[in-house]
C-alpha cells in the first residue's frame, strides 16, 4: 500500500488470512447427502482495530477473491491424506449490535452433489453461481483444489473404482474409501480405491467422511483456513471521524503505539449456530440448509485467534495550517485541533484536508522556499519582506502533524474529537504541480523547483510527508496532505527615465578632443539586487554596456557620458557624418535577480528602457542671434502652463498649447533657416505654423521626423532681421509628473545658430485642484530712490489660476516679497509694494489686483462676470 504508486495507504487491499486449529466431532449418523448440499460451516467473528466502522465493509470486502476450507487431519493422515472441504462466505457482512468495530460472516460448504452409478461416479454443481466461490478456494499447501473442470464447467468426467482388495474398500466401490488410496501420493502397487475416491480432492474427501464411522474416526483435528481481502478503496470511513474525509477509502490508522495493525478473528463452530426459521430449512436441499439461516448462539463462545500483523498503519496525519495564524481565515466543520477550530481557505470551497490553499503577498509575506539559511533545517521560515530582501516562506510555516490517536501513554481505547498535534513528527516537503487545478497527484505531477516568481492559479503544491516514531522506535509513514499555494503582487519591474522627455541639442565642439557631455536620469528599483544600466545608441549602433551598477540603497540617479570617438568610460556616438544629426539612445536597466530572507536568490530578469533624442549639431560657424520662447495665452507671455491631457470631462481631447519663438538676427545672414521643435511622446503638432521676417508673413513647411519636427521657410535672415514663429501642440496623454521644458533650436540648414530658453509644461490635475502659475521674472530696471511707480519693462509677466473644482471658488493667493538690496543698501518689501493693476475682465480670465501680501482675494460665488464665461482660468497681470 506503499509503493503502489497511489498516496500513502491508498488503492491497496487489506488481506485477512489465517489458519485457526478445531476439533471436528463427525456424527455416526451422519448424513452424506447434508455434507453434499452444503449444510456444515462456520460463523467467523472479525474484530477491528478500534474506531472501524464495520459497517462500512459490506461493499469493500472482495467477495470474489474470499475462500474458506477445512482441512482434517485424521489418524495416518501421512498415509491416507487429509480431507479438504471448500466452502463459501455468504457474501454478507453481518454486524454486532454492541461494538460497532466487529462484524460476522457466515461460511457454509459449498453444495456438490456425488453421482454414483455402480462402480462409477462424478460430481457435479448443485448451483451455478457456486463455481467462482469454489475456483478461489486453496490448500493449505497452496495448490488448487481439483478436479478445475468442476469450477471451469460445474461437471466432472465419470471414474471408475480401482477394485476392492482383499476388502480394504470400505462402503463399496462406488462411494467407498480406501485408506491405501491417497491422490497427493504417488501412484503405488497399492493404491486402490472407490470410483468417488477417483473424483480429486473434493470427491476423496467426501468419501472419507461419509465413511468416518466406519473407519473408527470421530474426534478428529482440523485446521480452518481463512482468506478474504478488503478493498479500501471502497472503505466509507472511521466512526470518530465525521467528515470520513481522513479514512474514506484508506487503510484504517491503528490505535496502538506500536503502529501495528492487528485484528482478532474467532469461529464458531456448526454446532454454536441456530436457524431461528428450521420449520422451513431442509438438511439437504442447496441453499436451503439451516445453516442458511443460522445465527450464533449468544451463549457460545468462539474459538479465537488474534491476527497482528507485521503491517503498520497510519496514526497521525499532516493538516497544513498557518502558524503565524494571519492566513488561518476560515472555521473548519469537522476538525479541531487543542480546541483551535480554525483552518486555511480551500480551493474548492469546501472544508478538506486535500485542497487547502494560501495566497502569498509577495511584497509583505514573500514567496515560498525549500530551503533553510546556512545551517538552519531545510523549510525554516523567514516570512516578511522588508525591501530590498524578499521574505522566504518556509514550508515549516504551514506544516503542522495532527494524532488521529493519542497514544503517547500507550495504546488507545478511543478516537478524542479534539485533537492533538504530534511534535515528534518527521516531515519531509516537495513541491509539485498540478496537473489539475486544486486536484494533487504527487505519483504523477511535474516537481516544482522553488523558489519561483511565477505560479499557476491552484497548481503550484506543497506535498507535506514524513514519519511519526512508534513506541517501538519504528518510523511510521503519516499521512500526508498538499498545500496549494498562489503569490501575487510580485515586484515591479525597474523604472528608468531621463530627465527630459525633450530632445537634446549638443554642440559638435562639446564632444571634440574626447570632451564628453553627461546626460542624466533617474531609476527606481527598491527591490535592486546588483542591478545593472546599459546604453546603446542607434544611430552609430555603439554601446556602452553595464556603465553604472546600482543597489537598492544608492541614490536613484544615473549619468550617461557621451563623446566622439572611441572610449571606455563613455557612449560613442560616432565621427563626422555619422556624429551630425538624430541620435535616440536607449538606457536599459536590468534586475537579474531578487534577495530573499533565507540568502537565496530568484531570477528576476526584469528589465526596463527609456530612450531620449540627442540632436548633435555643427556649430563651427559664429552666429549672434538671440532668441526668446514663450507660451501665448489669451495675449499673455507664459513661460510655464498646466496642460491637461485626455479626459473623460474634455471629451478625450487634450488642451493645445501655442508657442512662440522669437528671433533676431545681429549677425551672419541666416540662408536656410529651419526651426527644429522636440515633440514628446505625449504631444502632437497640430494645425499650421506662422512665420513672420520683419513683420511679413512667408509660406512655412512643417517636416515630421522622428521625435522632433522641422519648421522651414525659404531664406535668407537678413542682419538685423526678426523673425516670429508661432506653432501649436496638442497633449494626446497626460504628462509626466515631472513636466515638459522644451528648449526650440534654430538652424541654417545643418549648421547649428541658436537655442531658445525653456519652457515649462505641467501635468493638470484631472480633478478637484487648484493649480498656480506664477510668474517667472519682474523687471523695472535700474531707478532712483525717488518714489514712484515703475512699469515692468520684462513683457507682460502673468500669474495664472486655474479652478478645477466641480463648484469654482471662492480662493484666495498670497505671496511674500522679499527686500530689495543694492550693497548694504536695502528696500523692504513693506515700504515696496507691486501693483497688478485694476481688476478686470478679458474674454475668459479674470484679471485682479491688490497689495502685494495679498494679490488676490477673490470670491466667485458673489463677483458676477459681464460676459460668460468659458473656462474657470483666472490671471492677476
Amino acid at each position: 500500500m506503499m509503493t503502489n504508486g497511489n498516496a500513502p495507504y491508498t488503492g491497496g487491499y487489506i488481506k485477512v488470512a489465517g489458519t485457526l486449529g478445531f476439533t471436528a466431532n463427525i456424527k455416526s449418523d451422519l448424513d452424506i447427502k447434508e455434507v453434499e448440499a452444503g449444510n456444515y460451516g462456520v460463523m467467523v467473528k472479525v474484530t477491528l482495530p478500534t474506531d472501524v466502522d464495520a459497517s462500512q465493509l459490506q461493499d469493500a470486502i472482495k467477495w470474489d477473491k474470499a475462500y474458506f476450507s477445512l482441512t482434517l487431519s485424521p489418524p495416518l493422515s501421512g498415509l491416507i491424506g487429509t480431507p479438504n472441504f471448500p466452502m463459501q462466505f455468504d457474501h454478507h457482512v453481518y454486524l454486532d449490535p454492541d461494538s460497532k468495530n466487529v462484524f460476522y460472516l457466515k461460511v457454509k460448504g459449498i453444495p456438490v452433489q456425488a453421482v454414483t452409478s455402480g462402480s462409477t461416479a462424478y460430481l457435479k454443481m448443485m448451483r451455478s453461481q457456486d463455481q467462482t466461490d469454489l475456483a478461489n478456494n486453496m490448500t493449505s499447501s497452496g495448490s488448487q483444489l481439483k478436479p478445475t473442470a468442476l469450477a471451469a464447467n460445474g461437471v466432472t468426467t465419470s471414474t471408475a473404482g480401482s477394485g476392492d482388495l482383499f476388502g480394504i474398500v470400505f462402503g463399496g466401490n462406488s462411494y467407498g474409501f480406501s485408506i491405501f488410496y491417497n491422490p497427493n501420493a504417488s501412484p503405488g502397487l497399492l493404491n486402490y480405491g472407490s470410483a468417488m475416491q477417483a473424483q480429486g480432492d473434493i470427491g476423496w474427501s467426501l468419501a472419507m467422511v461419509k465413511n468416518f464411522s466406519s473407519l473408527g474416526f470421530s474426534n478428529i483435528q482440523g485446521t480452518a483456513n481463512v482468506n478474504f481481502y478488503v478493498d479500501v478503496a471502497k472503505y466509507q470511513g472511521n466512526v470518530a471521524d465525521s467528515s470520513k474525509q481522513l479514512t474514506a477509502g484508506k487503510l484504517p490508522p491503528s490505535p496502538r503505539a506500536d503502529g501495528l495493525f492487528d485484528m482478532k478473528i474467532g469461529i464458531y463452530g456448526t454446532n454454536q449456530l441456530k436457524d431461528p426459521f428450521s420449520s422451513s430449512a431442509s438438511r439437504t436441499t442447496a441453499g436451503k440448509t439451516p445453516l442458511e439461516y443460522a445465527l450464533v448462539d449468544p451463549a457460545a463462545t468462539p474459538l479465537s485467534s488474534t491476527i497482528t500483523t507485521n503491517m503498520t498503519s497510519w496514526n497521525a496525519y499532516a493538516s497544513p495550517w498557518d502558524t503565524k495564524k494571519s492566513l488561518n481565515a476560515a472555521t473548519s466543520a469537522w476538525e479541531s485541533v487543542g480546541g483551535d477550530k480554525t483552518r486555511l481557505n480551500n480551493v474548492s470551497l469546501t472544508d478538506t484536508l486535500t485542497d487547502r490553499t494560501v495566497t502569498l503577498n509577495t511584497l509583505t509575506d514573500g514567496v515560498m522556499v525549500t530551503k533553510g539559511k546556512g545551517t538552519d533545517a531545510a523549510g525554516t521560515d523567514y516570512s516578511g519582506t522588508t525591501a530590498p530582501t524578499l521574505g522566504a516562506v518556509g514550508t515549516s510555516r504551514f506544516a503542522r502533524v495532527v494524532n488521529y490517536f493519542d497514544t503517547t501513554k500507550g495504546d488507545a481505547t478511543t478516537a478524542a474529537i479534539d485533537k492533538t498535534t504530534n511534535t515528534k513528527a518527521v516531515l519531509t516537503t516537495k513541491a509539485y504541480t498540478a496537473a489539475t487545478a486544486g486536484k494533487a497527484a504527487p505519483s504523477t505531477d511535474a516537481t516544482l523547483t522553488l523558489p519561483t516568481l511565477t505560479t499557476t492559479a491552484n497548481k503550484s503544491y506543497l506535498y507535506y510527508m514524513g514519519t511519526s516514531a512508534s513506541s517501538a522506535g519504528t518510523a511510521i509513514p503519516i499521512l500526508g496532505a498538499p498545500l496549494f499555494f498562489n503569490q501575487t503582487n510580485t515586484p515591479a519591474a525597474s523604472t528608468i527615465n531621463w530627465n527630459s522627455d525633450n530632445v537634446y541639442y549638443i554642440k559638435k565642439s562639446e564632444l571634440a578632443s574626447g570632451k564628453t557631455v553627461a546626460l542624466k536620469g533617474t531609476w527606481v528599483d527598491d527591490y535592486a539586487n546588483a542591478d545593472t544600466i546599459s546604453a546603446s545608441d542607434n544611430k552609430s549602433g555603439n554601446t556602452l554596456n553595464n556603465f553604472a551598477k546600482v543597489e537598492a540603497t544608492d541614490s536613484k540617479t544615473f549619468s550617461l557620458n557621451i563623446t566622439s570617438g572611441t572610449s571606455t568610460s563613455a557612449l560613442n556616438l560616432g565621427t563626422d557624418s555619422t556624429l551630425l544629426g538624430l541620435h535616440t539612445i536607449t538606457a536599459t536597466i536590468n534586475r537579474p535577480t531578487l534577495k530573499l530572507a533565507n540568502g537565496e536568490t530568484i531570477t528576476s530578469n526584469a528589465a526596463a528602457k527609456a530612450t531620449v533624442n540627442v540632436y548633435v549639431v555643427d556649430d563651427s560657424v559664429n552666429y549672434d542671434v538671440t532668441a526668446q520662447k514663450y507660451i501665448s495665452n489669451n495675449g499673455n507671455q507664459l513661460t510655464q502652463q498646466y496642460v491637461h491631457g485626455p479626459t473623460a470631462s474634455n471629451g478625450q481631447t487634450g488642451d493645445t498649447v501655442t508657442m512662440v519663438d522669437e528671433f533676431t538676427n545681429k549677425g551672419t545672414t541666416i540662408i536656410t533657416p529651419i526651426v527644429v521643435v522636440p515633440l514628446a511622446a505625449q504631444l502632437k503638432q497640430v494645425g499650421t505654423p506662422t512665420v513672420t521676417v520683419d513683420g511679413k508673413a512667408v509660406t512655412a513647411q512643417v517636416v515630421p521626423m522622428s521625435g522632433y519636427f522641422n519648421i522651414a521657410w525659404a531664406g535668407p535672415i537678413a542682419k538685423g532681421s526678426q523673425v516670429v514663429v508661432s506653432y501649436q501642440v496638442q497633449a494626446t496623454a497626460a504628462l509626466p509628473a515631472s513636466g515638459l521644458t522644451p528648449t526650440d533650436v534654430m538652424m541654417d540648414q545643418s549648421s547649428y545658430v541658436v537655442d531658445t530658453n525653456k519652457v515649462t509644461l505641467l501635468p493638470a490635475a484631472t480633478t478637484g485642484g487648484i493649480e498656480i502659475t506664477p510668474p517667472t521674472n519682474l523687471e523695472f530696471g535700474t531707478q532712483t530712490t525717488t518714489p514712484g511707480t515703475y512699469k515692468n519693462t520684462d513683457g507682460d509677466k502673468t500669474l495664472l489660476v486655474t479652478d478645477n473644482r466641480a463648484t469654482p471658488g471662492p480662493w484666495t493667493i498670497t505671496a511674500q516679497l522679499s527686500d530689495f538690496t543694492a550693497g548694504s543698501r536695502k528696500l523692504t518689501g513693506e515700504a515696496a509694494k507691486i501693483n497688478f493693476g485694476t481688476p478686470a475682465l478679458s474674454s475668459a480670465i479674470f484679471t485682479a489686483g491688490g497689495p502685494a501680501n495679498q494679490l488676490v482675494s477673490y470670491d466667485y460665488a458673489d463677483k458676477k462676470p459681464a460676459c460668460p464665461m468659458f473656462s474657470k482660468i483666472f490671471s492677476c497681470s
